[in-house]
């Protein structure tokens, strides 16, 4: 803490645990397992598979070096395109920078648009617990709307994480939404 964090090393087999959990709903809880499959060229691929299902399959995930998202895709060739990438993160990281930004998500099969608009805003250093142990992490809070250009109906909601440079990742993320 104190100086800027910046952009992590990532080396392909990194491997994150993900566990999804849903207050109002625990049926929906998933663990989900991350296995980074490639690094290179400004772009690291991610396979993303809920490891309690018995039937799922690893779905790809495109990311640049800075982990924002590029596209994802589905085992059967479905999946979505963002133009430029979904900016979860701008680093270098340190309290009180922002960022805003709006990103296009294209449906590769039916060609559907919908357009992000994320206003981030990185706040202190905390000590932030979970089941994996308490980790100094900054926070960085996203406000994200949804226009769906097909219905032009808005979603809007809260994205609230705190990433650890020890651990190259948010090791906590809160999510709250309207209308999703």
């Amino acid at each position: 803490p104190g100086s800027p964090v910046v952009i992590p090393t990532v080396k392909m087999g990194d491997t994150y645990i993900i566990e999804s959990l849903y207050p109002d709903n625990s049926k929906l809880n998933t663990t989900t397992e991350r296995k980074v499959l490639s690094v290179g060229e400004g772009k690291i691929t991610v396979a993303s598979k809920n490891i309690k299902s018995t039937t799922g399959k690893a779905r790809t995930l495109h990311f640049t070096s800075e982990w924002n998202l590029m596209s994802s895709r589905n085992a059967d060739g479905s999946g979505f395109d963002y133009s430029p990438p979904l900016k979860y993160f701008a680093f270098p990281l340190h309290p009180g920078k922002t960022w805003r930004q709006m990103s296009r998500e294209t449906d590769i099969k039916t060609g559907a648009v919908r357009e992000h608009t994320l206003l981030a805003t990185v706040g202190d250093w905390e000590d932030v617990s979970g089941p994996a142990g308490t980790f100094r992490a900054i926070k960085i809070t996203i406000q994200t709307e949804l226009l769906d250009r097909s219905t032009e109906q808005k979603s809007t909601g809260t994205d609230i994480s705190w990433y650890a440079p020890n651990i190259r990742r948010s090791v906590k993320s809160i999510m709250t939404s309207r209308n999703f």
